[in-house]
Protein backbone atom coordinates (compact mmCIF):
# COMPACT_ATOMS: atom_id res chain seq x y z
CA UNK A 1 0.00 0.00 0.00
CA UNK A 2 1.40 3.45 -0.91
CA UNK A 3 2.80 5.45 2.03
CA UNK A 4 0.29 8.32 1.75
CA UNK A 5 -2.68 5.94 1.65
CA UNK A 6 -1.34 4.10 4.71
CA UNK A 7 -0.98 7.39 6.58
CA UNK A 8 -4.52 8.38 5.62
CA UNK A 9 -5.86 5.04 6.80
CA UNK A 10 -3.99 5.34 10.11
CA UNK A 11 -5.24 8.91 10.53
CA UNK A 12 -8.83 7.78 9.92
CA UNK A 13 -8.49 4.97 12.45
CA UNK A 14 -7.00 7.39 15.01
CA UNK A 15 -9.84 9.85 14.53
CA UNK A 16 -12.39 7.06 14.95
CA UNK A 17 -10.60 5.82 18.07
CA UNK A 18 -10.43 9.34 19.60
CA UNK A 19 -14.07 9.93 18.72
CA UNK A 20 -15.01 6.66 20.42
CA UNK A 21 -13.01 7.58 23.53
CA UNK A 22 -14.71 10.97 23.72
CA UNK A 23 -18.11 9.34 23.29
CA UNK A 24 -17.36 6.84 26.09
CA UNK A 25 -16.15 9.70 28.33
CA UNK A 26 -19.31 11.70 27.69
CA UNK A 27 -21.48 8.64 28.35
CA UNK A 28 -19.63 7.92 31.61
CA UNK A 29 -19.95 11.56 32.66
CA UNK A 30 -23.68 11.60 31.92
CA UNK A 31 -24.14 8.37 33.89
CA UNK A 32 -22.24 9.83 36.84
CA UNK A 33 -24.28 13.03 36.67
CA UNK A 34 -27.50 10.99 36.61
CA UNK A 35 -26.31 8.86 39.56
CA UNK A 36 -25.35 12.03 41.42
CA UNK A 37 -28.76 13.57 40.81
CA UNK A 38 -30.52 10.45 42.09
CA UNK A 39 -28.20 10.28 45.10
CA UNK A 40 -28.73 13.96 45.83
CA UNK A 41 -32.49 13.49 45.74
CA UNK A 42 -32.28 10.47 48.06
CA UNK A 43 -30.00 12.36 50.44
CA UNK A 44 -32.30 15.39 50.46
CA UNK A 45 -35.38 13.22 50.94
CA UNK A 46 -33.76 11.30 53.80
CA UNK A 47 -32.93 14.50 55.67
CA UNK A 48 -36.10 16.38 54.77
CA UNK A 49 -38.31 13.59 56.09
CA UNK A 50 -36.37 13.18 59.32
CA UNK A 51 -38.53 15.81 61.00
CA UNK A 52 -41.91 14.32 60.05
CA UNK A 53 -44.16 14.69 63.11
CA UNK A 54 -46.06 11.74 64.53
CA UNK A 55 -49.54 13.22 64.40
CA UNK A 56 -51.99 12.53 61.57
CA UNK A 57 -53.18 15.49 59.54
CA UNK A 58 -56.49 13.84 58.69
CA UNK A 59 -57.16 13.16 62.38
CA UNK A 60 -56.40 16.74 63.31
CA UNK A 61 -58.55 18.14 60.52
CA UNK A 62 -61.43 16.01 61.70
CA UNK A 63 -61.21 17.47 65.22
CA UNK A 64 -59.97 20.98 64.41
CA UNK A 65 -61.33 23.76 66.56
CA UNK A 66 -62.23 27.08 64.98
CA UNK A 67 -61.22 30.32 66.69
CA UNK A 68 -60.19 33.71 65.37
CA UNK A 69 -56.95 34.06 67.36
CA UNK A 70 -55.10 31.67 69.67
CA UNK A 71 -52.57 33.44 71.90
CA UNK A 72 -50.89 30.15 72.76
CA UNK A 73 -48.38 29.72 75.59
CA UNK A 74 -47.26 33.32 75.49
CA UNK A 75 -43.92 33.27 77.25
CA UNK A 76 -43.53 36.83 78.43
CA UNK A 77 -40.13 36.05 79.92
CA UNK A 78 -38.71 35.83 76.40
CA UNK A 79 -35.88 38.30 75.96
CA UNK A 80 -36.02 38.25 72.15
CA UNK A 81 -36.41 41.66 70.56
CA UNK A 82 -37.46 40.00 67.28
CA UNK A 83 -40.87 38.83 66.10
CA UNK A 84 -41.19 36.24 63.35
CA UNK A 85 -44.34 36.22 61.22
CA UNK A 86 -45.28 33.26 59.04
CA UNK A 87 -48.25 31.46 57.48
CA UNK A 88 -49.47 28.26 55.92
CA UNK A 89 -52.30 28.26 53.37
CA UNK A 90 -52.76 25.08 51.31
CA UNK A 91 -53.16 25.61 47.57
CA UNK A 92 -54.50 23.38 44.80
CA UNK A 93 -51.18 23.49 42.90
CA UNK A 94 -47.95 23.90 44.82
CA UNK A 95 -44.24 23.34 44.23
CA UNK A 96 -44.29 21.10 47.31
CA UNK A 97 -46.55 18.45 48.82
CA UNK A 98 -48.51 18.64 52.05
CA UNK A 99 -46.23 15.97 53.47
CA UNK A 100 -43.17 18.12 52.80
CA UNK A 101 -44.79 21.09 54.53
CA UNK A 102 -45.64 18.85 57.49
CA UNK A 103 -41.97 18.04 57.97
CA UNK A 104 -40.75 21.60 57.40
CA UNK A 105 -43.38 23.08 59.71
CA UNK A 106 -42.35 20.79 62.55
CA UNK A 107 -38.67 21.60 61.99
CA UNK A 108 -39.47 25.32 62.19
CA UNK A 109 -41.99 25.52 65.02
CA UNK A 110 -40.49 22.85 67.28
CA UNK A 111 -37.02 24.38 67.48
CA UNK A 112 -37.05 28.13 66.82
CA UNK A 113 -37.51 29.93 70.15
CA UNK A 114 -38.28 33.47 68.95
CA UNK A 115 -41.90 34.66 69.32
CA UNK A 116 -43.91 33.59 66.26
CA UNK A 117 -47.12 35.06 64.90
CA UNK A 118 -48.69 32.52 62.54
CA UNK A 119 -51.58 32.79 60.04
CA UNK A 120 -53.44 29.69 58.88
CA UNK A 121 -57.02 28.62 58.01
CA UNK A 122 -59.18 27.47 60.98
CA UNK A 123 -59.03 23.79 59.99
CA UNK A 124 -55.21 23.78 60.29
CA UNK A 125 -55.06 25.46 63.70
CA UNK A 126 -54.54 22.32 65.75
CA UNK A 127 -51.84 21.09 63.40
CA UNK A 128 -49.85 24.27 63.90
CA UNK A 129 -50.53 24.35 67.64
CA UNK A 130 -49.32 20.79 68.20
CA UNK A 131 -46.16 21.43 66.21
CA UNK A 132 -45.17 24.19 68.66
CA UNK A 133 -43.97 23.16 72.15
CA UNK A 134 -46.13 24.69 74.91
CA UNK A 135 -43.26 26.66 76.47
CA UNK A 136 -42.47 28.57 73.27
CA UNK A 137 -44.36 31.78 72.34
CA UNK A 138 -46.92 31.40 69.55
CA UNK A 139 -49.80 33.61 68.44
CA UNK A 140 -52.08 31.87 65.97
CA UNK A 141 -54.44 33.83 63.73
CA UNK A 142 -57.18 31.92 61.89
CA UNK A 143 -59.07 34.94 60.55
CA UNK A 144 -58.47 34.08 56.88
CA UNK A 145 -59.87 30.84 55.47
CA UNK A 146 -58.30 31.33 52.04
CA UNK A 147 -55.68 33.68 50.58
CA UNK A 148 -58.49 35.62 48.90
CA UNK A 149 -59.79 36.65 52.35
CA UNK A 150 -56.62 38.62 53.05
CA UNK A 151 -57.48 42.34 52.55
CA UNK A 152 -54.97 43.25 49.79
CA UNK A 153 -56.23 40.29 47.75
CA UNK A 154 -59.92 41.27 47.84
CA UNK A 155 -61.27 41.49 44.29
CA UNK A 156 -58.09 40.20 42.62
CA UNK A 157 -59.13 36.61 41.91
CA UNK A 158 -60.23 37.26 38.34
CA UNK A 159 -57.17 39.36 37.53
CA UNK A 160 -54.83 36.70 38.90
CA UNK A 161 -56.60 33.95 36.96
CA UNK A 162 -56.02 36.02 33.81
CA UNK A 163 -52.35 36.48 34.74
CA UNK A 164 -52.01 32.75 35.25
CA UNK A 165 -52.67 32.23 31.53
CA UNK A 166 -49.58 34.36 30.83
CA UNK A 167 -47.30 32.81 33.45
CA UNK A 168 -44.18 31.20 31.96
CA UNK A 169 -44.13 28.92 35.02
CA UNK A 170 -47.82 28.06 35.00
CA UNK A 171 -46.95 24.35 35.27
CA UNK A 172 -46.00 24.88 38.94
CA UNK A 173 -47.81 28.08 39.92
CA UNK A 174 -51.45 28.97 40.56
CA UNK A 175 -53.52 32.13 41.18
CA UNK A 176 -53.77 31.12 44.87
CA UNK A 177 -49.99 31.01 45.08
CA UNK A 178 -49.77 34.54 43.66
CA UNK A 179 -52.18 35.67 46.38
CA UNK A 180 -50.08 34.09 49.14
CA UNK A 181 -46.83 35.56 47.82
CA UNK A 182 -48.29 39.02 47.42
CA UNK A 183 -49.91 38.94 50.86
CA UNK A 184 -46.61 38.68 52.73
CA UNK A 185 -45.97 42.44 53.23
CA UNK A 186 -49.50 42.87 54.65
CA UNK A 187 -49.27 39.79 56.87
CA UNK A 188 -45.92 40.91 58.28
CA UNK A 189 -47.22 44.30 59.37
CA UNK A 190 -50.55 42.88 60.52
CA UNK A 191 -48.81 40.19 62.56
CA UNK A 192 -46.53 42.77 64.18
CA UNK A 193 -49.44 45.07 65.04
CA UNK A 194 -51.51 42.22 66.50
CA UNK A 195 -48.58 40.77 68.45
CA UNK A 196 -48.01 44.09 70.17
CA UNK A 197 -51.72 44.34 71.01
CA UNK A 198 -51.94 40.76 72.32
CA UNK A 199 -48.80 40.91 74.43
CA UNK A 200 -49.35 44.38 75.88
CA UNK A 201 -51.77 43.35 78.70
CA UNK A 202 -49.31 40.78 80.04
CA UNK A 203 -46.63 43.46 80.24
CA UNK A 204 -48.47 45.85 82.56
CA UNK A 205 -49.83 47.89 79.68
CA UNK A 206 -46.42 48.38 78.07
CA UNK A 207 -46.14 47.00 74.51
CA UNK A 208 -43.15 44.73 73.95
CA UNK A 209 -40.23 46.49 72.35
CA UNK A 210 -39.85 44.47 69.15
CA UNK A 211 -36.88 46.12 67.52
CA UNK A 212 -37.41 44.12 64.35
CA UNK A 213 -40.02 41.91 62.72
CA UNK A 214 -39.30 39.46 59.93
CA UNK A 215 -41.39 37.44 57.57
CA UNK A 216 -40.13 33.85 57.34
CA UNK A 217 -41.61 31.19 55.04
CA UNK A 218 -42.98 28.27 57.03
CA UNK A 219 -40.98 25.90 54.82
CA UNK A 220 -37.61 27.55 55.38
CA UNK A 221 -36.18 24.87 57.68
CA UNK A 222 -36.11 21.93 55.30
CA UNK A 223 -33.28 19.82 56.68
CA UNK A 224 -31.95 18.86 60.08
CA UNK A 225 -30.57 21.90 61.90
CA UNK A 226 -29.24 23.20 65.21
CA UNK A 227 -30.87 26.63 65.25
CA UNK A 228 -32.87 27.70 68.29
CA UNK A 229 -32.12 31.30 69.33
CA UNK A 230 -32.80 32.42 65.80
CA UNK A 231 -32.45 34.97 64.49
CA UNK A 232 -29.88 36.16 67.00
CA UNK A 233 -30.86 39.60 68.31
CA UNK A 234 -27.20 40.54 68.71
CA UNK A 235 -26.33 39.39 65.21
CA UNK A 236 -29.29 41.25 63.67
CA UNK A 237 -28.20 44.45 65.44
CA UNK A 238 -24.67 44.01 64.04
CA UNK A 239 -25.97 43.43 60.51
CA UNK A 240 -28.26 46.48 60.56
CA UNK A 241 -25.62 48.72 62.16
CA UNK A 242 -23.10 47.76 59.48
CA UNK A 243 -25.75 48.10 56.79
CA UNK A 244 -26.50 51.62 57.96
CA UNK A 245 -22.83 52.53 57.95
CA UNK A 246 -22.15 51.35 54.40
CA UNK A 247 -25.43 52.57 52.88
CA UNK A 248 -25.81 55.87 54.73
CA UNK A 249 -29.43 54.95 55.53
CA UNK A 250 -30.71 55.09 59.15
CA UNK A 251 -31.09 51.68 60.80
CA UNK A 252 -34.86 52.09 61.20
CA UNK A 253 -35.26 52.67 57.44
CA UNK A 254 -33.41 49.57 56.27
CA UNK A 255 -35.05 46.40 54.93
CA UNK A 256 -33.15 43.11 54.88
CA UNK A 257 -33.64 40.79 51.90
CA UNK A 258 -31.35 37.88 51.00
CA UNK A 259 -30.14 37.66 47.40
CA UNK A 260 -29.57 34.51 45.37
CA UNK A 261 -27.40 35.77 42.53
CA UNK A 262 -26.36 39.00 40.86
CA UNK A 263 -28.33 40.30 37.88
CA UNK A 264 -26.37 40.18 34.65
CA UNK A 265 -25.40 43.27 32.70
CA UNK A 266 -28.46 43.27 30.47
CA UNK A 267 -30.36 44.82 33.41
CA UNK A 268 -27.95 47.73 33.79
CA UNK A 269 -30.16 50.07 31.78
CA UNK A 270 -33.47 48.92 33.28
CA UNK A 271 -36.05 51.64 33.90
CA UNK A 272 -39.26 51.49 35.90
CA UNK A 273 -41.52 51.72 32.87
CA UNK A 274 -40.08 48.42 31.57
CA UNK A 275 -41.97 46.54 34.27
CA UNK A 276 -41.05 43.97 36.93
CA UNK A 277 -37.60 42.36 36.85
CA UNK A 278 -38.09 38.63 36.27
CA UNK A 279 -34.80 37.14 37.48
CA UNK A 280 -33.61 35.15 40.52
CA UNK A 281 -32.08 38.12 42.32
CA UNK A 282 -33.99 38.65 45.57
CA UNK A 283 -35.36 35.92 47.85
CA UNK A 284 -38.85 36.49 49.20
CA UNK A 285 -38.62 33.73 51.81
CA UNK A 286 -37.27 36.07 54.51
CA UNK A 287 -37.38 39.85 54.91
CA UNK A 288 -38.01 42.57 57.43
CA UNK A 289 -36.64 45.30 59.63
CA UNK A 290 -37.86 47.82 62.18
CA UNK A 291 -41.61 48.50 62.58
CA UNK A 292 -41.14 51.72 60.60
CA UNK A 293 -39.34 49.91 57.78
CA UNK A 294 -42.00 47.17 57.74
CA UNK A 295 -44.74 49.81 57.31
CA UNK A 296 -42.77 51.50 54.52
CA UNK A 297 -42.26 48.20 52.73
CA UNK A 298 -45.95 47.35 52.78
CA UNK A 299 -46.87 50.74 51.34
CA UNK A 300 -44.23 50.64 48.59
CA UNK A 301 -44.92 47.04 47.61
CA UNK A 302 -48.66 47.50 47.07
CA UNK A 303 -48.19 50.87 45.35
CA UNK A 304 -45.80 49.22 42.87
CA UNK A 305 -48.06 46.17 42.52
CA UNK A 306 -51.07 48.32 41.65
CA UNK A 307 -49.08 50.54 39.30
CA UNK A 308 -47.73 47.62 37.30
CA UNK A 309 -51.04 45.78 37.34
CA UNK A 310 -52.81 48.86 35.94
CA UNK A 311 -50.16 49.02 33.17
CA UNK A 312 -50.90 45.40 32.19
CA UNK A 313 -47.74 43.79 33.56
CA UNK A 314 -47.62 40.36 35.16
CA UNK A 315 -47.48 40.87 38.95
CA UNK A 316 -48.23 37.37 40.20
CA UNK A 317 -44.69 36.64 41.34
CA UNK A 318 -43.62 38.79 44.28
CA UNK A 319 -39.92 38.27 43.52
CA UNK A 320 -40.20 40.33 40.32
CA UNK A 321 -41.73 43.26 42.24
CA UNK A 322 -39.13 42.97 45.01
CA UNK A 323 -36.38 43.11 42.38
CA UNK A 324 -37.85 46.25 40.83
CA UNK A 325 -38.12 47.98 44.20
CA UNK A 326 -34.54 47.04 45.02
CA UNK A 327 -33.42 48.72 41.80
CA UNK A 328 -35.53 51.77 42.59
CA UNK A 329 -34.44 52.08 46.24
CA UNK A 330 -31.02 50.37 46.39
CA UNK A 331 -29.84 52.25 49.49
CA UNK A 332 -32.88 51.08 51.46
CA UNK A 333 -31.93 47.40 51.22
CA UNK A 334 -29.19 45.36 52.86
CA UNK A 335 -28.36 41.74 52.19
CA UNK A 336 -25.96 38.81 52.53
CA UNK A 337 -24.87 36.63 49.62
CA UNK A 338 -23.15 33.27 49.77
CA UNK A 339 -21.13 33.95 46.58
CA UNK A 340 -20.03 37.39 47.73
CA UNK A 341 -16.59 38.27 46.32
CA UNK A 342 -13.72 38.32 48.79
CA UNK A 343 -11.69 41.56 48.89
CA UNK A 344 -8.49 39.65 48.10
CA UNK A 345 -9.76 38.19 44.84
CA UNK A 346 -12.61 40.27 43.49
CA UNK A 347 -14.24 37.06 42.24
CA UNK A 348 -17.26 35.16 43.47
CA UNK A 349 -16.78 31.49 44.24
CA UNK A 350 -19.46 28.87 43.50
CA UNK A 351 -21.17 27.82 46.71
CA UNK A 352 -21.08 24.18 45.58
CA UNK A 353 -17.51 24.20 46.90
CA UNK A 354 -18.59 24.84 50.50
CA UNK A 355 -20.54 22.93 53.10
CA UNK A 356 -23.18 25.56 53.86
CA UNK A 357 -26.39 23.61 53.46
CA UNK A 358 -28.97 24.75 50.88
CA UNK A 359 -27.54 27.97 49.43
CA UNK A 360 -30.97 29.63 49.18
CA UNK A 361 -31.11 29.60 53.00
CA UNK A 362 -27.57 30.84 53.64
CA UNK A 363 -28.98 33.88 55.46
CA UNK A 364 -30.30 31.58 58.23
CA UNK A 365 -26.71 30.64 59.06
CA UNK A 366 -25.45 34.23 58.89
CA UNK A 367 -28.13 35.52 61.29
CA UNK A 368 -27.53 32.84 63.93
CA UNK A 369 -25.36 32.89 67.05
CA UNK A 370 -21.66 31.94 66.79
CA UNK A 371 -22.40 28.79 68.81
CA UNK A 372 -25.16 27.70 66.45
CA UNK A 373 -23.00 28.50 63.43
CA UNK A 374 -20.32 26.19 64.79
CA UNK A 375 -22.90 23.48 65.48
CA UNK A 376 -24.13 23.75 61.88
CA UNK A 377 -20.60 23.52 60.48
CA UNK A 378 -20.11 20.29 62.41
CA UNK A 379 -23.48 18.96 61.21
CA UNK A 380 -22.70 19.80 57.57
CA UNK A 381 -19.28 18.17 57.74
CA UNK A 382 -20.80 14.99 59.20
CA UNK A 383 -23.47 15.01 56.49
CA UNK A 384 -20.83 15.57 53.78
CA UNK A 385 -18.87 12.53 54.97
CA UNK A 386 -21.94 10.30 55.21
CA UNK A 387 -22.18 7.42 52.68
CA UNK A 388 -25.60 8.79 51.78
CA UNK A 389 -23.92 11.98 50.61
CA UNK A 390 -21.27 10.39 48.36
CA UNK A 391 -23.42 10.45 45.18
CA UNK A 392 -24.34 14.04 45.95
CA UNK A 393 -20.69 14.99 46.45
CA UNK A 394 -19.74 13.33 43.17
CA UNK A 395 -22.49 15.26 41.45
CA UNK A 396 -21.30 18.56 42.93
CA UNK A 397 -17.69 17.84 41.95
CA UNK A 398 -18.62 16.92 38.40
CA UNK A 399 -20.89 19.95 38.11
CA UNK A 400 -18.06 22.21 39.25
CA UNK A 401 -15.61 20.59 36.82
CA UNK A 402 -18.11 20.83 33.97
CA UNK A 403 -19.37 24.38 34.58
CA UNK A 404 -16.68 26.29 36.47
CA UNK A 405 -14.19 27.82 34.06
CA UNK A 406 -12.16 29.81 36.62
CA UNK A 407 -8.51 28.67 36.44
CA UNK A 408 -7.50 29.83 39.92
CA UNK A 409 -8.25 26.42 41.41
CA UNK A 410 -10.79 25.39 44.03
CA UNK A 411 -11.35 27.96 46.77
CA UNK A 412 -8.19 29.84 45.85
CA UNK A 413 -7.50 32.40 48.55
CA UNK A 414 -10.64 31.52 50.46
CA UNK A 415 -9.39 29.21 53.19
CA UNK A 416 -10.59 25.75 54.15
CA UNK A 417 -13.02 24.16 51.71
CA UNK A 418 -15.05 22.80 54.63
CA UNK A 419 -15.57 26.09 56.48
CA UNK A 420 -18.79 27.93 55.68
CA UNK A 421 -17.90 31.64 55.74
CA UNK A 422 -19.91 34.32 57.51
CA UNK A 423 -19.87 36.93 54.76
CA UNK A 424 -20.12 40.64 55.40
CA UNK A 425 -23.38 42.50 55.03
CA UNK A 426 -23.81 44.32 51.71
CA UNK A 427 -25.95 47.23 50.67
CA UNK A 428 -27.89 46.48 47.50
CA UNK A 429 -26.60 49.79 46.15
CA UNK A 430 -23.00 48.61 46.52
CA UNK A 431 -23.80 45.14 45.17
CA UNK A 432 -25.39 46.53 42.01
CA UNK A 433 -22.63 49.09 41.49
CA UNK A 434 -20.08 46.28 41.74
CA UNK A 435 -21.91 44.60 38.87
CA UNK A 436 -22.95 47.60 36.76
CA UNK A 437 -20.18 50.10 37.54
CA UNK A 438 -19.86 53.04 39.92
CA UNK A 439 -21.89 55.27 37.58
CA UNK A 440 -25.04 53.20 38.10
CA UNK A 441 -27.89 54.16 38.32
CA UNK A 442 -28.11 56.87 35.73
CA UNK A 443 -31.76 57.95 36.09
CA UNK A 444 -34.15 55.42 37.57
CA UNK A 445 -33.20 55.23 41.27
CA UNK A 446 -35.48 57.10 43.68
CA UNK A 447 -32.89 57.24 46.47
Amino acid sequence: MPRDKLQNANSTRNRKYESGVRMRQRTLLLCLLLAGSIGSLLFSYRHATRWTPSFSITDKLRNASINAVFPLALNTSSTSSILLVSAYFPVSKSKHSLGEYRAWLASFLAQIESPIYFFTPPEYADIVREARPAHLPLMLNTSFSTPWDIPPMHGLHEAYVDMYRRDREAFRHSPELYAIWNSKPYLLEEGLRNAVAVMAPSNSGTPPAFENAFWVDAGSFRVEHRYAQWPSSARVREVFAEGSRISGTPVDDLIFFPVYRQPNNEWKGWTEDQGPIDIDFSEGSFFGGSPRAVAWWKQEFYAQHDKYKAAGFFVGKDQTLINALMFLHPKRFITVWIDQPKPTSGHSVPSTRRHCGPEWYYYVYVLSTPQEQEAMRVLWEIAANSPWAWPSQWFRWLKAKWMWIDKRGPMSGHGDDYICPVNDVLSVDRLLKTQFGSGWPVTHSRD
